[in-house]
């Protein structure tokens, strides 16, 4: 692709793309579930998994999956708290009473502890072990997979031994996010400096707060729309002839971009590709579809991006796989508008997250955010990051919003 100026200063091509983190790998991270465990003789090993196997009720109907955990660990790998807990010394005292050679000890994994009854565990681990009493425990293990190596040796060391599985199935699959970090970092600073100054726009214009966002098509990394927020705007001589003086709370900057990428491709009907569509036309031609004017742009730069007809334009209304660009969080409204217009990607200001739970749709810092943006209930899924400006030095503490964007 060919060097071009961009359209507004860049304060600096320097930052990072973090990828957020889905509603389940919070949920990986946090829950736990309690289990059974027993010390076995290795010897007697496999004969007790085999009747544990036959007691216990099919993995389907217990509806928890432990294969993330190690079945059998050897004390020395095992940590020291969970040690203290088991007190597995007594059945090498016991068989060494009876002039028995020091056993090989293994710990065993058993099932969690709504499985099975601890009764019905004792009637079947007493045979098998005699002479020595069962000794059961009941530890805390995590109770989803890890989503990283590191997360597993973390586990193994504060749980149990666990196993990571290369992928992540929480989330998507880490190769895929790192080359789609590769591929889009070039050009964000660029394109977060556009919503930036859509922002500002906004607020001089008097349509709304500072909030901005766009859509690019990857494929030519062009921009297709671009929006300011225009909760304040009242619309044209029409409206106010019907009483609409004042503005609309929901026009969120995502939902009137989303609303121009849909405008602008009915424009597309009228209009060769390549035309300079004139404003006035562009609003006759609108004003006559629509019963109001929200989508009509208002500031310089929303007019500059949308009134020019391009190859780009080509497509349908929705904004199918395309890459949205946004100074702030988006709120649940715009980011359910997001999944429902099939977008591929979203980038926001890592320093503009919402400070309350349930006011941002992506976030899950809290433990108590929606991760809208990778839910298995939805019939979408769409890649989120953050972006954080190396000049803004990272690690500080991260600026919020008090209200819905």
């Amino acid at each position: 692709m060919e060097d071009r100026k961009p359209d507004v200063d860049i304060e600096t091509m320097e930052g990072k793309l973090m990828p957020l983190k889905t509603y389940m790998e919070h949920k990986a991270a946090v829950e736990t579930t309690e289990v059974y465990t027993v010390p076995v003789p290795a010897k007697k090993a496999n004969v007790v998994v085999s009747a544990l196997r036959e007691a216990l009720p099919p993995q389907n109907k217990s509806g928890i999956d432990l294969q993330h955990l190690r079945r059998l660990v050897r004390e020395e790998f095992l940590p020291r708290h969970v040690l203290t807990r088991m007190h597995s010394t007594a059945i090498i005292n016991a068989l060494a009473a009876k002039r028995v050679q020091k056993p090989n000890i293994l710990h065993l994994l058993i099932a969690p502890t709504t499985a099975i009854s601890l009764s019905t565990l004792y009637n079947v681990l007493r045979p098998l072990l005699f002479p020595v009493f069962p000794e059961i425990s009941t530890i805390e293990v995590p109770l989803h997979a890890s989503i990283s190596q590191e997360q597993a040796d973390e586990w193994s060391v504060t749980y149990w031994p666990a196993i990571h599985k290369r992928g992540n199935p929480f989330g998507p699959h880490p190769p895929y996010v790192d080359q789609t970090i590769n591929r889009t970092l070039p050009r964000v600073a660029e394109y977060m400096a556009l919503v930036k100054e859509a922002a500002k726009q906004a607020v001089a214009c008097g349509n709304g707060i500072e909030v901005g966002a766009m859509v690019v098509d990857p494929s030519n990394e062009e921009v297709i729309a671009i929006a300011g927020d225009g909760r304040n705007m009242t619309f044209g001589g029409d409206e106010k002839e019907r009483g609409c003086t004042w503005g609309n709370p929901l026009e969120h900057a995502i939902m009137r971009v989303v609303g121009m990428v849909a405008e602008k491709r009915k424009l597309r009907e009228e209009f060769e590709i390549g035309t300079k569509v004139n404003v006035q036309e562009g609003v006759r031609i609108m004003r006559e579809r629509e019963n109001t004017l929200r989508y009509i742009p208002s500031t310089d730069i929303e007019r500059k991006y949308f009134y020019n007809i391009t190859p780009k334009d080509i497509g349908e209304y929705l904004c199918h796989n395309h890459i949205v660009y946004a100074t702030h969080e988006p709120c649940v409204m715009c980011s359910m508008a997001l999944i429902h217009s099939r977008i591929g990607m979203v980038v926001i200001n890592g320093r503009h997250k919402a400070t309350r739970a349930g006011w941002g749709g992506l976030y899950n810092l809290t433990g108590s955010g929606y991760g809208l943006f990778w839910r298995k209930e939805l019939n979408w899924k769409f890649l989120a990051f953050e972006w954080i400006d190396n000049n803004k030095n990272f690690g500080e503490e991260i600026e919020g919003h008090d209200f819905y964007v």
